[in-house]
């Protein structure tokens, strides 16, 4: 399997992901439709106005962090790190699946990494967990 190379790569993953699908919460906008709650945001971008999530919410960072290592021959690899928050919002039937959430994001992408987090200020979920996920397979540059 191919693994994805950016925020939308892991969106499209995870939200195809049955499983993962199962634990969400959901959105609801002010026009009254209702959606997985899993989105990819750029920091400071928010959902549409009026927006509400119940449940569980994932929100995969876009734009990735990195490192480059050149080698001798004027090229080199690009890692990248990519980094997701899943937070428990009211529970919907009652149902917390935050941590089962996490444990599947975990399985879907290899070496994944979390820790329990606070909530920013002004924010009322339940709980939430920070998600770094560094490539395990760089991306190959070379220079010409």
């Amino acid at each position: 399997m191919t693994l994805p190379t950016d925020a939308l790569g892991v969106y499209d993953l995870l939200a195809a992901d049955v499983t993962l699908a199962a634990l969400l919460g959901t959105y609801l906008t002010a026009q009254g439709t209702t959606m997985p709650a899993i989105a990819t945001l750029w920091p400071g971008e928010s959902l549409p106005g009026g927006t509400v999530a119940r449940g569980v919410e994932v929100v995969i960072a876009r734009g990735t962090t990195g490192t480059n290592e050149p080698d001798l021959t004027d090229g080199g690899t690009i890692g990248r790190t990519i980094r997701l928050y899943a937070t428990q919002w009211e529970p919907v039937s009652g149902a917390q699946n935050l941590e089962a959430a996490v444990a599947r994001i975990g399985r879907i992408l290899p070496g994944a990494t979390w820790q329990p987090v606070s909530l920013p200020d002004g924010l009322t979920g339940l709980g939430q967990y920070a998600i770094r996920w560094e490539q395990s397979e760089a991306v190959v540059w070379q220079e010409n």
